[in-house]
Parts: structure tokens; C-alpha cells; sequence
């Protein structure tokens, strides 16, 4: 009887544990593994739509997207860091403008070097974590990035200045490679209008008037000088 008894009570915590493990994996039946990996390794998929995906790990191996609501906060904070790109584009054009007048003071310039300085850092830092969002090969996180992008060129007028943004974590320096060409044109530009402001010059007003009397003079000395008459 003792025997029978110990063998139905193993059985029946046998039955508890299979229970167990079955609502274990359905309440975690988003996705599979609980490590998690950092990208799909057979290409894009759909995080949300597709069944059977593997737990995809966003920059950390403790941020785990093991549910519908970590994966739409994901999409929700890569679309943020998308349009933050834009707007730090947008403020460097702003400050290298400011630099670029010549009516600005010199540690005004200088204060705006070290204040780029920092930008061109957080926006290669912010550049590279969206690039990484990308390589996860989730399309939900693929298509944040890119209606991220598209959503801070809109907002923030890209269209109106020199601003290359199609590649986030490189696209800052080819702004800077556009921006050094555009320095040297601006300045030209702002010489020519600071020259024309000013005061002319003595002499300077009349140097057309000038050189039409030195002309004539000179006309008059070659008709007047001995034997013009005779050579005429």
C-alpha cells in the first residue's frame, strides 16, 4: 500500500511540474530563448507578426524584448533617437552659420567651437545606437528608424539647408565635409558685403574719372608736342 501510495504521489508531482512548465512557456510564448540573441541570423523578420521568433536583445543582454510591450517601447524609443539626429543636425547648421558671421565676436566663436565640439560627438553616439537598432534585422525597429529620420527632416526643414542624413551613423560627417566647403563661400560672401558697407576710400570713389582724365591727358600732350601737326 505504502509503495502504491508513494508512486501515485510521484506521479501527481510529475503532473504538477509538466502543468508548470506548460503555462511557463505559454505565458512567454512570444518568443523563444531566454537568453536572447542580438539579430536574427537569417535575415528580417517581423518581431510582432511571425510566431517561433527568437528574444532579440536591444544594446544590453538584460534588455530582453520577451513581450508585445518591450518591443513596442523599443520602436517607441528608436523613433525618438531617430528624430533627435535630425534636430542635432539641424542646431549644428545653426551654430556653424553663427560661427561663420563675421559680425560675431571672437569668444562667442569660441564658446560655439567647444559647444560643436560636444554635438559632433552625442550625434555620432546617437547615430551609431540607431545603427545598431537596424542591425537587430527586426523590421519593426527598421521601419521606426527610417520614419524617424523622415519625420525629423519634415519637422525640422531639412530641405531648406545643406543636410545629408540618408545613413545616421555617417551622415554627420559628410554634413561636416559640406559644411567646410560652404565656410569658405560664406565667408567670401560676407567679405564682399562688409567691403561694400564701408566708407569708400579717397580717390578710390573716383578712380574711373581718374584714369578717363589721365587718358585725355595724355591724348592732349601726343597732339600738342612738336611736329604732331606735321605728322597729321
Amino acid at each position: 500500500m505504502h509503495d502504491i501510495s508513494g508512486m501515485s504521489g510521484m506521479h501527481d508531482m510529475h503532473a504538477m511540474e509538466t502543468v508548470a512548465e506548460k503555462v511557463a512557456v505559454a505565458s512567454n510564448s512570444f518568443c523563444e530563448g531566454d537568453m536572447g540573441m542580438v539579430m536574427y541570423m537569417d535575415g528580417f523578420r517581423w518581431t510582432l507578426k511571425e510566431e517561433g521568433n527568437s528574444c532579440l536583445n536591444l544594446y544590453f543582454a538584460s534588455w530582453t524584448l520577451n513581450s508585445k510591450g518591450k518591443v513596442l517601447g523599443a520602436m517607441a524609443a528608436v523613433f525618438c533617437l531617430a528624430v533627435f539626429t535630425e534636430a542635432i543636425s539641424k542646431m549644428r547648421h545653426k551654430l556653424s552659420l553663427r560661427a561663420r558671421d563675421v559680425s560675431t565676436p571672437l569668444p562667442e566663436r569660441r564658446k560655439i567651437a567647444i559647444f560643436q565640439t560636444l554635438l559632433h560627438g552625442i550625434h555620432a553616439f546617437i547615430g551609431y545606437i540607431v545603427m545598431l537598432a537596424t542591425m537587430t534585422f527586426s523590421l519593426e525597429l527598421l521601419c521606426c528608424v527610417i520614419f524617424g529620420i523622415t519625420t525629423g527632416y519634415f519637422v525640422f526643414g531639412g530641405e531648406s539647408y545643406s543636410h545629408v542624413s540618408t545613413n545616421p551613423c555617417c551622415a554627420f560627417l559628410e554634413d561636416e565635409a559640406q559644411e567646410r566647403t560652404f565656410t569658405r563661400e560664406y565667408a567670401a560672401e560676407n567679405a564682399r558685403a562688409l567691403m561694400s558697407s564701408l566708407p569708400p576710400e579717397a580717390g578710390n570713389c573716383c578712380s574711373s574719372e581718374l584714369r578717363t582724365d589721365t587718358n585725355s591727358s595724355q591724348e592732349f600732350s601726343s597732339l600738342s608736342a612738336p611736329g604732331a601737326g606735321d605728322q597729321a
